[in-house]
C-alpha cells in the first residue's frame, strides 16, 4: 500500500479541535464529604455538567469506604443533562451519567482528589464484564453472561485508568435488559430515587435485543432511531464516520414500523433496529461516492441486494460511512472526508482499521446498531479486530455481490469486475457488537436459517501465524489461549497450521496484481481520484489472459489440498498488530516493519481460500487495543465459524489483558 502524506483530516466531518484532555474549571465549587445528599457543578472544557446528588452512605462514613462502579460506556455525552452518581453500598450501587469518557476521568480525578478514602471498582480484565466481586455490588447488578476480573482500586492508584470500556452490564432495575447507557432521567434528588424504573435506552443494545424491545411495544421504533441520530450527531465529530445521514427517511420508516404495530400486524425480525452501509455499496436514493473525488455528487439509483434484504426483514438505513476511496486501503482515509477515528480511545487516535473503518468505528461507538461492509483483502475482519467488535466475511458467493463500487458501468446499478480477483474474491459482510448479532444477520443476508450447530465433535486447529508474516508475541498469545479456552467444548485442539497455508497470501499477492481496474477506469480520468487511487492506476501492468488463467489453476489447487489439510476449524489471527495510529502506514512488528498490506496477509490468505471466517474478539493488550481472531470454516460452514467465535466470545478469557 503506498504511504500518504501525513495530511490534516479534511471534510465537514473532522473537527480542528482534538481532546487531549478534559480539566477541571477551577471555580468548580468543593465537594463535601458527609452522608446524604449533596450537589456540585462540574465544568468540563466547554460541556458544563451537573454532578447531581451524589449519594453516599446512610451508615457511618469513617467505618464503609464509598465506592463508585464506572463503566465509560454508560457517560453518554449525547444528554448533556444532570449527571446521575450513586455513591454507596447494595442497591445504591450505580453510576449512570451523559459524560463523555475523558469527561468521566476528569470527573473521577476530582472526586478522589476530593475523597482520599475512595475506591473504584473497576474492570482489570473484560471489555464486556461481570460487576466486581464484591457481594454487596452483585447483589444490585446483572450482566449479559461476560465474566472478567475485576479489582477495587484505592484513589491515587497509577492503575485507576487502566480499563476498558464495559458494554452491556447493566442495573437489576432494568429486568434484564442490557445496556450501555442505563438513564435514570434527570438528577435523582432523593436517595430513594437510585433504584426506580429506569427508562430502557438502545444506543449499545445488540439488534436483536433492540428488535424485541421494539416487537413488544416496549420501546417505539421512532424513539430508537431518534436516540441513535442523536448519538450521530454527538459524536460524529470526533470519530468521523458517517459521511451521509438521512433523519428524515429514517424517522419515517420507524413511524412505519410503530404503525404497523399499533395496527396489530406482524413485523419482520429486524422491524425497527437501525444500521448504516459503507459507502462503496449501493443504497438507494443515498450518496455513492467511495471516498472518492470523481464520485462527488453520485446517488444510488436501487439497493444492492444485500441492502435490500435487510430493509425487507425491517431494518432502518441511517446512512453511509467512511470508507478509503474505492476501499483500497487498510487505514480509513479518504480525500473527500479525512480520517475516522476509533471510538475504543479518541484521544489516542487510533485507526479503526480498514477499509470498513466507518462501519467499525459506528458500531463500536453505539451510533449504529450494526454494520454492512465489504471484504476483500480483509475489510470487515481487521476493522472488527481494531474495534473489538464482531464480524463475518461469509463465502465467496453465498451473499450476493451486486452494487458495489468500483462498478463497471457509470450510471447505473454498480457491478464488480467479474474477470478481475477483486469481482471473484469480494464479497459483502456483516458488522455488529456480538456474535449473536452477527448469526442473525447472516441469516438475513444468506437467506437461511443457521442455528446452533453441535460442536462438541469439531476438531479444531490453531496457528499463531500464517508462515510469511511476523505477529506480535502478545497476539500470538491470545490466539493460544483462545484455542486452548475450547479444550473441553469441542473433541480436539491441535497446534498445526496447514502446509500450504503459506502459500495464499504470495499467490493473493500476485493474482492481485493482474487487475487492470477497469471498474475505476471507466469512471473517470486518472486526474480525478485521489492519491492512492492515482498511484495504484499508474502502477498497472498488462498481462496476458493465459497468465491469469495459470494462477487461478495454482489457486483451485491450492483450495483443494488446503481443504484437505484443515480441520473442520482453524483458529488464527486477524492482523500482525492491533489497532495501528490513523497516520501509522506503516508499523514495526518483531523488528520488521510491515506496509498495511502485510500486516492483514491471514486475512489475505483467508480471502484466496473463500472459506467463510468469522472475528471474534478474545483479548486486549495492557493500552486497551482490542485482539481478535479469525475462525474459518469448511466451505458452507458459517454456521461453525459463527458457533465457534461465540464460544471464544463468551469466554473467561474475552477481555484478558495479554502480555508477551
Amino acid at each position: 500500500m503506498p504511504p500518504l502524506p501525513r495530511a490534516p483530516a479534511c471534510g465537514p466531518h473532522r473537527p480542528e479541535k482534538h481532546h487531549e484532555a478534559a480539566q477541571i474549571h477551577p471555580a468548580a465549587p468543593e465537594l463535601s464529604e458527609v452522608p446524604g445528599t449533596i450537589r456540585t457543578d462540574l465544568h468540563i472544557d466547554d460541556v458544563h455538567v451537573r454532578a447531581g446528588d451524589l449519594q453516599l452512605p446512610d451508615t457511618d462514613a469513617a467505618n464503609h469506604d464509598p465506592t463508585i462502579f464506572s463503566d465509560p460506556d454508560w457517560f453518554d455525552p449525547t444528554r448533556r443533562q444532570a449527571t446521575n452518581l450513586a455513591f454507596g453500598h447494595g442497591p445504591r450501587y450505580c453510576i449512570g451519567a451523559p459524560l463523555a469518557r475523558l469527561e468521566l476521568r476528569a470527573v473521577f480525578t476530582e472526586l478522589t482528589a476530593r475523597f482520599p478514602n475512595l475506591h473504584l471498582a473497576v474492570p482489570v480484565t473484560g471489555s464486556r464484564s461481570t460487576p466486581p466481586a464484591s457481594p454487596a455490588v452483585c447483589s444490585s447488578f446483572r450482566c449479559a453472561g461476560d465474566k472478567a476480573t475485576w479489582q477495587t482500586l484505592p484513589s491515587g492508584s497509577a492503575e485507576l485508568w487502566r480499563f476498558l470500556p464495559v458494554r452491556w452490564c447493566t442495573h437489576g432495575s432494568y429486568r434484564g435488559y442490557t445496556s450501555c447507557e442505563p438513564n435514570f432521567g434527570s438528577a435523582m434528588s432523593t436517595s430513594s430515587d437510585v433504584g426506580r424504573e429506569a427508562a430502557v435506552t438502545t444506543t449499545g443494545l445488540p439488534a436483536r435485543q433492540i428488535a424485541d424491545l421494539v416487537r413488544r411495544r416496549v420501546v417505539t421504533a421512532t424513539d430508537v432511531v431518534s436516540e441513535h441520530l442523536r448519538r450521530v450527531a454527538a459524536l460524529n465529530t470526533d470519530l468521523n464516520a458517517f459521511t451521509a445521514v438521512v433523519d428524515d427517511q429514517a424517522l419515517a420508516a420507524a413511524r412505519a414500523v410503530d404503525d404497523a404495530l399499533s395496527a396489530g400486524e406482524e413485523v419482520p425480525p429486524l422491524a425497527g433496529v437501525p444500521f448504516s452501509v459503507k459507502d462503496v455499496i449501493a443504497v438507494s436514493g443515498l450518496p455513492l461516492q467511495a471516498g472518492s473525488p470523481a464520485m462527488a455528487g453520485v446517488r444510488a439509483e436501487q439497493d444492492a441486494t444485500a441492502v435490500a434484504r435487510l430493509r425487507t426483514a425491517g431494518a432502518i438505513c441511517l446512512g453511509k460511512t467512511n470508507t478509503p476511496e474505492f476501499a483500497l486501503s487498510t487505514q480509513t482515509w479518504s480525500p473527500t472526508h479525512g480520517y475516522t477515528i476509533n471510538p475504543i480511545a479518541p484521544h489516542q487516535r487510533l485507526s479503526p482499521g480498514g477499509s470498513s473503518g466507518g462501519e467499525s468505528a459506528a458500531v463500536a461507538s453505539g451510533m449504529s446498531a450494526f454494520g454492512m461492509g465489504t471484504d476483500f483483502g480483509g475489510s470487515v475482519r481487521w476493522p472488527a479486530h481494531c474495534t473489538g467488535i464482531a464480524s463475518l466475511r461469509p463465502g465467496v458467493g453465498r451473499v450476493p455481490a451486486d452494487g458495489q463500487l468500483p462498478g463497471l458501468v457509470p450510471g447505473q446499478h454498480p457491478e464488480l469486475d467479474a474477470d478481475s480477483a477483486q469481482g471473484q474474491l469480494q464479497v459483502v459482510g456483516p458488522i455488529a457488537r456480538t456474535i449473536a448479532d452477527v448469526r442473525l444477520l447472516s441469516e438475513v443476508l444468506l437467506g437461511e436459517s443457521l442455528g446452533t450447530p453441535d460442536v462438541s465433535g469439531l476438531r479444531v486447529g490453531w496457528c499463531d501465524d500464517e508462515g510469511t508474516m511476523p505477529v506480535d508475541a502478545r497476539i500470538r498469545a491470545a490466539v493460544a489461549q483462545a484455542a486452548s479456552s475450547l479444550a473441553d467444548r469441542v473433541a480436539s485442539v491441535v497446534h498445526d497450521r496447514p502446509e500450504t497455508l503459506t502459500a495464499a497470501d504470495p499467490l493473493f499477492s500476485e493474482l492481485r496484481a493482474t487487475d487492470q481496474q477497469d471498474g475505476i477506469r471507466a469512471l473517470a480520468a486518472p486526474e480525478e481520484f485521489g492519491p492512492v487511487v492515482r498511484q495504484l492506476l499508474a502502477s498497472v501492468r498488462p498481462v496476458s489472459r493465459e497468465h491469469v488463467e495459470r494462477l487461478w489453476g495454482r489457486v483451485r489447487e491450492l483450495r483443494d489440498t488446503f481443504l484437505a489439510q484443515m480441520a473442520d476449524v482453524l483458529i488464527l489471527p486477524v492482523s500482525s498488530v492491533a489497532a495501528p495510529a490513523t497516520e501509522a502506514w506503516e508499523v514495526d512488528v518483531e523488528g520488521q516493519t510491515l506496509d498495511g498490506w502485510q500486516i492483514v496477509s491471514a486475512c489475505r490468505a483467508v480471502t484466496l481460500l473463500g472459506l467463510p471466517a468469522a472475528v471474534a474478539t478474545v483479548g486486549a493488550l495492557p493500552d486497551e487495543r482490542p485482539i481478535g481472531v479469525q475462525v474459518v470454516a469448511r466451505p458452507g460452514r458459517e454456521d461453525v465459524a459463527l458457533a465457534v467465535a461465540e464460544l471464544l466470545e463468551n469466554s473467561a478469557l474475552n477481555g484478558t489483558e495479554v502480555h508477551s
